[in-house]
């Protein structure tokens, strides 16, 4: 794109830590540290840590970049670093990572996260200027309809007066997601990390800064309302020390839509199993805490790292299903995993196609009848990928491709084998098969949400994502990571996992970790009012 000749002097190799959201079938991303291919000579170089022959440039993602999926793409045939970029963002807004991004009413809205210690590379040149932290009180707005590539960002307060908490902390390393049916965004838990920034020419920041500590806590944004809560229902359960993982929206079930949150790690460095994932129930503000199952007894490898996790529902929403990839435990993750909902079982599916070297720090949207997942990186920071860590996972063929092709989502053999019923979904399992408390609990929700289908007319396919909702009434889908992290983070942040001491540490710093709460298959035990099997009442706001 002519209009940004000089993003820097070398190739994009990788895009990690930044967030997404989906409008319509335009997928938006934002925030996060890109790596280049550079000459030597370049400022604030360095050495590709396993090629010291190649030459790396970190620097903060400073643009608004596009991916147009309303006609057919081929990543495989061409690919432009700058193509997609429709905005830069401005200098005087803290260019962070692991933030929050959604898109209500055809405007973006981009909130928390912790300051990018990389220089901020903008226009060509270092900017030689002091760098702001993020201010939770402020969040900023792009409207869709401007120009491409000329339109303006706007800062907004948080206002008080229309009932808004005082938010204190900007997190990151949590995970996040919005609902177009409530029309409410939501950042769940994560951590709070200010680095001291000593520098005023562009160069790295320090991370000697106030010591790290970690969020207990929903912050919930209402578009209707214009209203931020700080909900403090995350204290009453296992998730008020988790950090990372993914929580996608599923639209359709119950009046408002559920979350359901997975994968992770525990503050004290133990990685959560996917034996268990906790399903958020937006109308009724009640977590229900529910058991998973797996054929084999094998289930997907435990992970972090910003890994890949979009909803999509049969079109008579009998059956729902969650798919993910990715990831990073150990290195990056490859694989494709199936949870299909109600009967919450794992099931592995197909992965032919998939990324060389397995992609962490990625983010996921669903179009139609396809996962997007969006940038990333792999393991070799020297080597990119040529299609701009963009690839399509078919979820009807089970295949993952350079080429994306608009399509309708049918339930694949390998899952209707396993709950019933056929491409369009008339599945017979209606609840996991052990768990006599589902039926009065979840299986209300998923029950009424198959007989609203019915009782519709014209309920074609719809695709759901992280963040996101129905792609056929034009709705919109937000990503993971999730606030996530992937392998540049963990690197630049690896401290995170370390030590079983007693509080959090930064560098430099002896305390530890917080201590982990035991998770067990019985009711969670909480001085809140608690429902009959895992369901915990929604709490108050600090």
């Amino acid at each position: 794109m002519a209009r940004y000749p000089l993003l820097v002097t070398g190739s994009l190799l990788w895009l990690s830590g930044l967030v997404a959201t989906v409008v319509n079938s335009t997928i938006y991303t934002i925030g996060g540290t890109a790596y280049y291919w550079t000459p030597k000579y370049t400022p604030g170089y360095q050495n590709a840590d396993n090629n010291y022959s190649v030459y790396i440039l970190k620097t903060s993602n400073s643009f608004l970049r596009a991916l147009d999926l309303s006609k057919p793409v081929d990543f495989g045939a061409e690919f432009s670093d700058t193509a997609d970029v429709i905005s830069e963002l401005p200098f005087e807004i803290p260019h962070v990572k692991l933030g929050a991004v959604w898109a209500d009413q055809n405007k973006i809205y981009y909130w928390g996260g912790e300051l990018e210690v990389e220089p901020v590379y903008m226009n060509g040149a270092f900017q030689n200027k002091t760098r702001e932290w993020p201010d939770p009180m402020k969040y900023y707005t792009y409207d869709l309809s401007q120009p491409k590539g000329s339109g303006e960002w706007q800062t907004v307060s948080i206002s008080m007066a229309r009932g808004s908490d005082v938010l204190t902390v900007s997190p990151s390393f949590g995970s996040y997601t919005y609902s177009a049916e409530a029309r409410k965004a939501f950042y769940l838990g994560g951590m709070f990390r200010r680095n001291e920034l000593n520098n005023t020419d562009g160069s790295n920041a320090t991370r000697a800064g106030i010591e790290p500590y970690y969020v207990g806590s929903m912050v919930v944004y209402d578009a209707v309302q214009n209203v931020w809560d700080n909900d403090t229902i995350a204290t009453a359960m296992e998730l008020n020390d988790v950090v990372d993982g993914a929580m996608v929206y599923v639209a359709g079930v119950g009046e408002k839509g559920i979350l359901v949150r997975i994968g992770g790690i525990y503050t004290n460095g133990d990685l959560l199993s996917f034996d268990t994932v906790y399903v958020y129930d937006i109308a009724a503000n009640i977590w229900h805490r529910q058991p998973t199952t797996s054929k084999t007894n094998i289930f997907p490898e435990s992970r972090w790292g910003g890994f890949c996790a979009g909803a999509i529902a049969a079109s008579d929403k009998t059956s729902f299903t969650i798919y993910i990839y990715g990831g990073y435990a150990h290195g990056q993750k490859k694989g494709t995993w199936a949870l299909t909902m109600p009967y919450f079982q794992w099931i592995p599916v197909g992965s032919s196609g998939e990324p060389e070297l397995g992609h962490s720090s990625t983010t996921c949207q669903v179009v139609g009848g396809t996962l997007v997942m969006v940038r990333g990186r792999g393991v070799w920071i020297h080597r990119g990928d040529t299609n701009g860590g963009s690839y399509f996972y078919d979820m009807t063929n089970l295949t993952w491709s350079f080429k994306y092709q608009p399509s309708e989502y049918q339930v694949p053999k390998t899952i209707s084998d396993v709950i019933g019923g056929n491409g369009q979904g008339h599945a017979t399992i209606t609840g996991p098969t052990d768990d006599k408390s589902f039926a009065e609990g979840l299986g209300r929700l998923f029950t009424a949400a198959a007989a609203n289908a019915t009782r519709s007319t014209g309920s074609g396919s719809t695709g759901y994502s992280k963040g996101g909702s129905s792609n056929s009434t034009g709705a919109i889908a937000g990503g993971v990571v999730g606030g996530v992290a992937g392998l540049a983070i963990i690197w630049a942040g690896i401290w995170v996992l370390m030590g079983t001491h007693k509080g959090p540490p930064a560098p430099n710093y002896q305390e530890g970790w917080l201590a982990r709460q035991e998770i067990d298959s019985v009711p969670i035990q909480i001085p809140v009012h608690e429902l009959d099997n895992t369901v915990v009442q929604g709490g108050t706001h600090q």
